[in-house]
């Protein structure tokens, strides 16, 4: 074998991974930036008209809660699309730098999530298609599901594709009650449509993987048949007898 051959028997493969990688990552980048950009839009649909229209801190919301759980939840959808541009241009020391903010962020989502779905039921606010029960407990699940997938992320944040779909599957987490407040009749007349698009967005990811690695990661896989299970377990949930006294104890407190 001539010295010609040798280099280029030993370049072929790392050529060939220069070209390959950046392409994934590259799709990647695409991909997750897309989404993030797919739920801004969610969440900026279903809360146009009484929160972000009505002008966000000037809008005649109930309460101070109300608005603190609103700037704080806002903020975070607008972190992860400023998370997912981070990458996409490849400043990764300054998203991890900013993904401790991140973590103090979640963390006070998750109380301002229980309290401001505890003040609704004070309150007496319905959302259409579920009963006040059904509500209190979806949206409690939803929350804990988030931060349960935030800490899982993080503590997976030394390995990107597996961290990037967790932060991705727990803002997905957050979307149900801004689906819920769509200014569609069809969604209050057929609740379970809420499901369908978690399934969608599910898959979409799923599906994903599939295209890009040929099989899916096994956090995708769990990910996926968790949310369409959110809105049937908080409607088993809310009907069980410890529900019932707490939703008693909620409205008489």
């Amino acid at each position: 074998m001539n010295q010609a051959t040798a280099n280029h028997c030993f370049e072929g493969p790392l050529v060939a991974s220069l070209i390959v990688r950046p392409v994934r990552s590259r799709t990647d980048d695409i991909f997750f930036t897309i989404m993030s950009l797919v739920m801004l839009a969610t969440v900026l649909f279903g809360f146009a008209h009484t929160y972000f229209l009505a002008g966000m801190i000037l809008a005649p919301l109930p309460s101070v809660l109300v608005h603190v759980h609103g700037a704080v939840f806002s903020t975070w959808i607008l972190f992860f699309l400023t998370q997912t541009t981070l990458i996409s241009v490849g400043k990764v020391r300054l998203h991890r730098t900013l993904g401790w903010v991140g973590a103090f962020l979640a963390a006070a989502m998750l109380v301002l999530g229980v309290l401001a779905t505890y003040a609704e039921v004070r309150r007496g606010v319905t959302v259409p298609g579920f009963t006040v029960p059904a509500h209190f407990a979806t949206n409690d699940l939803e929350v804990i599901l988030f931060a349960a997938l935030v800490a899982w992320g993080i503590a997976m944040r030394y390995n990107p594709p597996i961290h990037k779909r967790l932060m991705l599957f727990a803002t997905l987490s957050l979307m149900g009650p801004a689906i819920a407040r769509w200014p569609l009749q069809i969604m209050h007349e057929r609740p379970y449509l809420i499901s369908v698009f978690f399934i969608i967005e599910g898959c979409s990811v799923l599906v994903f993987d599939l295209v890009t690695r040929h099989k899916p990661y096994w956090q995708t896989v769990v990910a996926t048949l968790l949310f369409p299970a959110l809105l049937p377990l908080g409607i088993v949930l809310s009907q069980t007898p410890p529900m019932q006294h707490l939703i008693d104890w909620v409205l008489r407190g």
